[in-house]
């Protein structure tokens, strides 16, 4: 279901309608947030990642393959941290039409390839496509959201941070 509605949002044939859609709404204000939303999940990633490497490495885990990835998951950390400190001295700036088209463009390609990827890399994609589902237990709904912001910061596109969202039981 998600996959369908990925592919029926990013379609490579209406990526331009898609952009005169997202351009009409202004999200300026929203650039920072998700930013800063993408860099905490950074950091949080980092953090567990370290705590399983020296789990792993408590419980008997080969010293030199712990320690490459420790050394990993800090370098992470450390390029997290970086770029938070960044985004606190940075003013989000507003994506032209052209960057935006690129970035739709980039998205579209991704979920183009979702059918002939392994689950595990699904999941990867799901992450670089920015996507958020919340389930409403009461209704039984599911609202979906796509988030540019992580392929515009992928890309080096700065205020690309534009929602696509739906309700995916109105694809039924």
């Amino acid at each position: 279901m998600v996959d369908a509605w990925l592919v029926k949002v990013l379609d490579p044939d209406g990526v331009e309608t898609l952009v005169e859609d997202l351009s009409a709404t202004d999200h300026g204000s929203l650039a920072e947030d998700s930013r800063r939303m993408a860099i905490t999940r950074r950091l949080t990633d980092s953090e567990q990642r370290l705590d399983q490497f020296k789990a792993a490495l408590a419980h008997g885990a080969d010293p030199a393959v712990v320690n490459t990835w420790i050394n990993e998951a800090q370098a992470d950390l450390a390029r997290a941290g970086t770029d938070l400190a960044l985004l606190n001295n940075e003013v989000p700036t507003q994506i032209s039409r052209a960057d935006l088209t690129a970035v739709l463009g980039d998205m579209s390609l991704l979920v183009n390839r979702l059918s002939a990827v392994s689950a595990e890399t699904k999941a990867g994609l799901y992450g670089d496509l920015g996507v958020r589902l919340d389930y409403h237990h009461d209704s039984g709904g599911l609202d979906a959201e796509v988030n540019t912001a992580e392929a515009g910061a992928k890309r080096g596109v700065r205020g690309a941070t534009r929602y696509i969202r739906t309700r995916l039981e109105e694809l039924r």
